[in-house]
């Protein structure tokens, strides 16, 4: 028979002979008594199909089944009567030892059946990504390109291109200081900033004023910068609402843009081209020290005078320390920043939907 321990509440099979009787828990080692079997009733009585003829005396009643007995049984300490009840079900433990490690129990709503023999497989554990090795990347900055960001930039640029026109570009600097100075717009008329004590110090050396020739090609510049300037304040004005452009303006407004490059790009392209013919106070030095040459030039007959003749002319050049400022260098290089800055809004314009062009750093 099958019983449940009153003391450790487990599963026991029990020999029928051992019934009345002490037994021992082969779980706890507890002893307990073994509930008596419960006697079978009497059996039916047995119904003959006897002959009609034959007279028959009549059937007894059938005896009462004797009471179900059970066990008084009395021991030196009082135990508790039990009965035979079939084997129940056991609940799924909440958690179950795998290999040593305790793993919750995943199936809380019933017990489920097990193939004996069949060890069950316990629940993968969860993985850990692994640490990032010593040597790689372990941070990350992206930049994107915002359309929104280039026209202030564009504007604040093409401001100070403009008024760097009026400072000193080129000029006479014997011992670092300025005798002769040019800025960007004195170069278009040949004029110049002279100061009278480095004149002097100069003595016959002094270049004649006469001698500084203008730079024609200074005023077309000087008209595309100012074009590029109009053309970069223009959406400032007409936005709001201030200015109405007039019919002819505003079929060419949509090109503002595209105009405002095309000026940029010729106004750089003429200021390579006077870089390389020179601006008119530095031809009047070469012009002062060749006037100066002319006897020795016409005496210089072999190559070895024409040599001596150049490093001449080359030592009372450098003399004159005639240089281009810092103020010239520094157009020429917002020069190139601005004409960066419009082909990438041209560039962004052309791109329609397509998303916005992004640079991501690691490092």
């Amino acid at each position: 028979m099958n019983l449940v321990c009153p003391h450790c509440q487990n599963l026991l099979t029990v020999p029928d002979e051992s019934a009345g009787q002490m037994t021992t828990c082969s779980s706890c080692n507890q002893k307990f008594l073994v509930p008596s079997l419960p006697q079978s009733g009497a059996l039916p009585p047995l119904h003959l199909d006897l002959p009609t003829d034959i007279a028959l005396a009549p059937e007894p009643p059938a005896p009462e089944p004797p009471p179900r007995v059970e066990s008084t049984r009395q021991h030196d300490q009082e135990e508790p009567v039990y009965k035979v009840a079939s084997e129940p079900s056991r609940p799924r433990p909440l958690f179950a030892t795998y290999e040593g490690q305790q793993v919750k129990s995943t199936a809380a709503k019933g017990p489920q059946p097990v193939s004996s023999g069949v060890k069950p497989t316990p629940p993968p554990a969860a993985i850990n990504p692994p640490p990032p090795p010593s040597g790689d990347y372990t941070h990350t900055r992206s930049l994107t390109l915002r359309p929104r960001a280039l026209p202030p930039i564009i504007t604040v640029l093409v401001i100070v291109l403009f008024l760097l026109f009026f400072f000193p570009w080129t000029g006479v600097f014997p011992g670092g200081y300025g005798v002769y100075t040019q800025s960007g717009l004195y170069t278009m008329f040949g004029s110049r900033s002279t100061d009278e004590v480095g004149v002097e110090a100069l003595g016959d050396r002094a270049i004649d004023s006469n001698t500084i020739g203008a730079n024609w090609l200074m005023i077309f510049y000087f008209l595309l910068m100012l074009a590029a300037l109009v053309l970069t304040l223009a959406p400032f004005v007409v936005t709001q609402g201030t200015l109405k452009l007039p019919p002819a303006l505003q079929r060419i407004w949509p090109w503002r843009l595209g105009l405002l490059g095309a000026a940029l790009v010729l106004a750089f392209l003429i200021l390579l081209l006077q870089t390389t013919i020179g601006f008119g106070i530095e031809r009047a030095v070469d012009a002062h020290v060749d006037a100066s040459l002319v006897q020795e030039r016409e005496a210089a007959k072999t190559p070895e005078r024409q040599k001596i003749l150049e490093i001449k002319r080359a030592m009372q050049i450098g003399q004159y320390a005639v240089h281009r400022t810092s103020w010239y260098r520094l157009a020429m290089l917002l020069h190139l920043a601005v004409l960066v800055a419009v082909g990438l809004e041209l560039w962004l314009e052309n791109r329609g939907s397509r998303p916005l062009p992004r640079a991501d750093f690691h490092w």
